[in-house]
């Protein structure tokens, strides 16, 4: 029973460490910090950013590891991305299990964006708000995962709900 449970916490922390050494880079941020994420998690959680190069081709610009409490990055305006939060969790019991949640978003000057990822007693949950800094009103951004981009005519084909009033996805040129 003791070499069963040392075998697997042996290769639990071979895998643990080979995951580490093969992750993507760190994400370099440019210009004005527009995005905070909020954190409440009692598990290791980082920030996915995918950059959309062409149609539903996503590009890992790189991760970063989220500190409970507010973070703050710089996204570039005008740029199609996609933000994902990971909640890694390791068990000697289950294993290593990943739980994501994102959202397409296209920064633009008159906005911020704020994220906030709560993951706690195996309840997780991510929301993504867009706030005009003029008018100060917020909306509410749809999850989606980063799988639901779909290639129509060769455009990248994107649902979001950006646009309350018409309430349709959106072609993104």
């Amino acid at each position: 029973m003791l070499r069963k449970l040392l075998f697997y916490t042996l290769t639990s922390v071979v895998l643990l460490l080979n995951g580490c050494s093969s992750s993507p880079g760190a994400y370099q941020q440019q210009g004005k910090k527009n995005l905070t994420v909020n954190v409440k998690a009692d598990s290791s959680t980082y920030l996915e950013v995918y950059e959309l190069d062409g149609p539903c081709n996503q590009k890992m610009k790189g991760e970063v590891k989220l500190q409970n409490g507010i973070n703050k990055f710089a996204l570039m305006n005008n740029k199609h991305y996609y933000l994902r939060i990971n909640f890694k969790t390791v068990s000697l019991l289950s294993g290593s299990q990943n739980i994501t949640l994102g959202a397409y978003v296209t920064p633009k000057s008159n906005y911020i964006y704020s994220m906030n990822a709560v993951y706690e007693d195996d309840m997780y949950d991510v929301e993504i708000k867009k706030r005009n800094i003029h008018s100060h009103k917020a909306t509410r951004m749809t999850i989606k995962p980063l799988e639901t981009c779909k290639e129509k005519d060769g455009k990248p084909f994107i649902s979001i709900e950006w646009l309350p009033a018409l309430n349709k996805s959106v072609e993104v040129l």
